[in-house]
């Protein structure tokens, strides 16, 4: 009988889906139709892809739940109505996360650095011949490699009980850390360890080279005295001696100059460090030394049990301006058993209070540079609160202007200073390094006091224009340009509203020479360190030359002296600068009757022959498409200062004295009015010390007219001075034809008056 036969078709269990053929057509064939949306459109494999490997990571299913409802929408009318609607395309979440980064850059440059690397060294690696010129570059021994390099920060705070690391040879080892820091705060940031190990921190210079401000490389280091100390608490020590002192350090013994034991009572009791300077050492004890006593310092007892710290404060630092840092941290004994060994480090600024310190302010490199469109461009470009520019300074096409958006209103409330005294903010002692731009505080107080984001500062270690960025009060100012050189100056801080040029001048009677007038204008304040009294503000008159200017009141220099030039007002408008560029204004001196071609002006100067003239509504209407609608001069008398225009004054009103006429270049075909202040607003009337006057248009004084009987004159006060009060009867015969109706808390009063 034949045996029978069987046929397998399909998959063996057995083999846990290994015989698949292709695992992708298998995972389509399972999905397929599982799912079919409205577009008939069904689940595949590849919608998988996003969790593809997921089962390796330690994202859970909370962690997926958290992404529910992160799809972008739109809202869009729809029916009458207005519904969200995911966005489409689809906006997905790595979509979001590549425009997060793009913005703020990668790493983020706020408090978003990712920790430091940390490269781990056995003992046989650290070089045996350490001493109080080690650094951290040459305490491993030349040509060793690292056993592992990893992240390795979190908060600062690092416990072993047993290795450092699973991949060292040993127990013991070297751990070192490598960086930047960047501080969140101008001025100083405190960084504090507390640890059971040897320990050597270095910080990068101004020049950005590390050096080494904490290097205690051995369990005991031998350090000579400089000077006999006679029942003081404070020995002073060379600064690289006391570099290597580490605060709960016991002096475990002292000899003079031949050897000789000096200070066993006190080694005995406990002779413990309670503190250290950059050159002094402060002990627990009052002690006698002579002349070369040479003192150990031990912590051999404390190593791997008991904890001893340091601390390190640099006090310079500019805010977000990152500074390298190296942190090394070991035990060199490869048979010694510690049972606590950690290294705890802290940090403190002006907005951190003193604690861990959290990764996010370092960063294991930084990009090359950031880019200008992101959030760094912003920040770097931001108007400061001292003030600053928007924009190009000078626009030649519209689509230089930058727009400027204020949330709150503007209020301008400036008032130019009348005397320097005025511009003076304060003036302080302080310490500059070459090519830094930290002004550090000296020992004399104020410090910081008055001073201001965005003051001036006048001092020959600055460039002119340099102003404050930032204060750190009582500690340093940090200014937006660097230092000429190492010195301890006097620095003059200037008030920087309204504040437009400073340069050195000479002058004599009112005329004034400096070295470039470009800038300055027609009432532009001017006020120097020994400006004559007076209640009047000192302003440029007139522009005589690229170099020179006239006053209203004369300087009085006594030879070269520094000048300061402030803005006669709060607001200015530049955006029609290029648009008025060669437009000037006068006043007519005498009033023009409609249809005089003949104007007389105060000053005839700075013009020429074919120049258009404007004056709205007194000449005529400029059509920008038709070049004969000009008004140009076409005559010029410099005696009488009368110009005559080829169109007469148009019908309507007298053009009274005082009314400013606005005179533009030759090819100009657009109304530039707008470039030209009125220079006197009181026309029709004449300004008086009083207030206004009528006129007959030729200066003399004339009684008040009003061309038709039903104009109305409002006035907030009336006051008769010396008047006659004359009492009148019904039978009088008065010499008046009309009345002037006064209105007063509803009651009408009539004023006689006369056409005659």
């Amino acid at each position: 009988m034949p045996r029978p036969s069987f046929k397998n078709i399909g998959l063996r269990r057995d083999l846990n889906l290994s015989d698949l053929q292709s695992k992708d057509q298998a995972l389509n064939n399972v999905l397929n139709n599982l799912v079919v949306g409205s577009d008939n459109k069904s689940f595949s494999g590849g919608d998988l892809d996003a969790i593809k490997g997921i089962s390796n990571s330690t994202v859970t299913n909370r962690d997926i739940g958290l992404m529910a409802g992160l799809a972008v929408k739109n809202t869009v009318l729809e029916d009458g109505e207005l519904v969200d609607k995911i966005a489409t395309p689809v906006i997905t979440v790595k979509n979001q996360l590549d425009t997060i980064i793009a913005t703020t850059n990668d790493p983020p440059f706020f408090n978003g650095g990712d920790g430091l690397v940390a490269k781990f060294y056995d003992t046989d690696q650290i070089n045996a011949s350490l001493s109080k010129n080690t650094t951290g570059a040459t305490i491993i021994t030349p040509g060793e490699n690292p056993q592992v390099t990893k992240p390795f920060w979190n908060n600062g705070v690092f416990e072993f009980s047993n290795k450092l690391d699973d991949t060292l040879g040993g127990a013991n080892g070297l751990i070192q850390w490598q960086g930047f820091y960047v501080p969140d705060a101008s001025g100083p940031s405190t960084f504090s360890f507390d640890t059971t190990g040897l320990v050597m921190f270095e910080v990068a210079d101004e020049f950005g080279d590390l050096q080494v401000v904490q290097n205690t490389f051995a369990e005991e280091r031998p350090i000579e005295h400089k000077s006999a100390m006679a029942n003081e608490l404070s020995v002073t020590v060379d600064a690289i001696d006391a570099r290597t002192v580490i605060i709960g350090d016991q002096v475990t013994s002292a000899v003079d100059a031949s050897g000789n034991a000096i200070l066993g009572t006190e080694i005995s009791s406990g002779l413990f460090v309670d503190g250290v300077g950059n050159t002094t050492i402060t002990l627990n004890q009052s002690i006698t030394v002579p002349d070369e006593a040479v003192l150990t310092y031990s912590i051999a007892n404390k190593i791997g049990s008991e904890a001893f710290r340091f601390s390190h404060t640099e006090s310079t630092l500019e805010k977000y301006v990152p500074i390298e840092i190296r942190l090394t941290y070991w035990y060199s004994d490869p048979t010694a058993n510690y049972f606590n060994k950690y290294i705890d480090a802290n940090l403190s600024t002006n907005v951190k209070d003193s604690g861990n310190w959290p990764y996010w302010y370092l960063y294991q490199s930084l990009p090359a540079d950031f880019e200008e469109d992101s959030f760094k461009g912003f920040y770097d470009n931001r108007l400061l609160t001292g003030g600053g520019t928007i924009g190009p300074t000078d626009v030649n096409f519209s689509t230089q202007y930058a727009k400027w958006l204020s949330i709150s209103p503007l209020t301008v409330t400036y008032a130019p200073p009348l005397r320097f005294a005025n511009a003076l903010r304060a003036e302080y002692t302080y310490n500059l390094i070459q090519n830094s731009n930290i002004c550090s505080t000296t020992s004399t107080s104020p410090y910081t006091d008055n001073i201001e984001i965005g003051n001036k500062i006048i001092s020959p270690a600055f460039t002119s224009g340099t102003q404050v960025s930032d204060i750190s009060r009582n500690n340093i100012v940090i200014v937006n340009g660097t230092s000429s050189g190492d010195a301890t100056v006097a620095v003059k801080f200037l008030d920087h509203r309204g504040f437009l040029d400073t340069q050195a001048a000479t002058s004599v009677g009112n005329d004034v020479t400096i070295t470039t007038t470009n800038g300055l204008k027609i009432g532009t304040v001017v006020v120097c360190e020994n400006n004559p009294a007076g209640t009047d503000y000192i302003r440029v008159t007139s522009i005589s030359s690229i170099r020179t200017f006239t006053t209203n009141i004369a300087l009085n220099l006594s030879g070269l002296e520094e000048v300061f030039f402030f803005s006669d007002k709060g607001l200015n408008n530049n955006s029609l600068n290029n648009f008025c560029i060669g437009t000037l204004g006068r006043e007519i001196a005498t009033t023009a009757s409609p249809g005089d071609t003949q104007l007389i002006l105060n000053d005839v100067t700075g013009f020429g022959l074919n120049n258009v003239i404007q004056s709205s509504p007194y000449l005529p209407a400029i059509d920008p498409d038709d070049t004969s609608t000009l008004t140009r001069i076409v005559a010029i008398d410099p005696n009488t200062n009368t110009i005559t225009i080829n169109k007469p004054v148009e019908a309507g009103d007298d053009m009274v004295a005082g009314t400013t006429v606005v005179i533009c270049p030759t090819a100009t075909t657009q109304n530039k009015e707008a470039c030209v202040i009125p220079l006197n607003t009181a026309p029709p009337f004449v300004g008086t010390l009083d207030g206004l006057r009528t006129t007959d248009g030729l200066g003399a004084t004339v009684g008040l007219q009003f061309t038709h009987a039903s104009s109305i004159l409002k006035v907030r006060d009336f006051v008769a001075v010396n008047a006659t009060a004359t009492e009148l009867s019904l039978g009088d015969a008065l010499a008046f034809d009309r009345t002037i109706p006064i209105t007063f808390n509803g009651t009408v009063y009539k004023v006689l008056a006369s056409t005659s």
